[in-house]
């Protein structure tokens, strides 16, 4: 799995905000843009601290076992074969994509 280096990502987005920073003391940005590229450059932040930081700490919740010796979660409905050749039409149940048209005719 690749790896990415989140000190890098951030040393970037500090370099986008100080040129940003310069431009808009030199009046070559509006207002309007600094806010909205602020903006941006915020939620960006987010995304990174979010998705590049790993650091899970360990709680009562997750420190018994690791998470490939819990049991299976069987509590579902059974789900069909990803493949579907080996489907069963009888095991859809409720989820039954088929369709049925019925026809009235009223006699007077």
């Amino acid at each position: 799995m690749p790896s990415v280096n989140t000190t890098s990502i951030r040393e970037e987005l500090a370099s986008a905000e100080k040129q940003l920073d310069v431009l808009v003391s030199a009046g070559k940005v509006s207002d309007e843009s600094r806010v909205l590229i602020n903006t941006l450059l915020m939620m960006l932040k987010l995304l990174v601290s979010v998705f590049l930081e790993k650091n899970t700490r360990k709680n009562s919740n997750n420190s018994s076992l690791p998470s490939s010796q819990t049991s299976r979660d069987r509590s579902s409905k059974k789900t069909r074969s990803k493949s579907g050749k080996h489907e069963n039409k009888a095991d859809i149940g409720a989820f039954d994509p088929t369709r049925t048209v019925e026809n009235t005719t009223v006699v007077p």
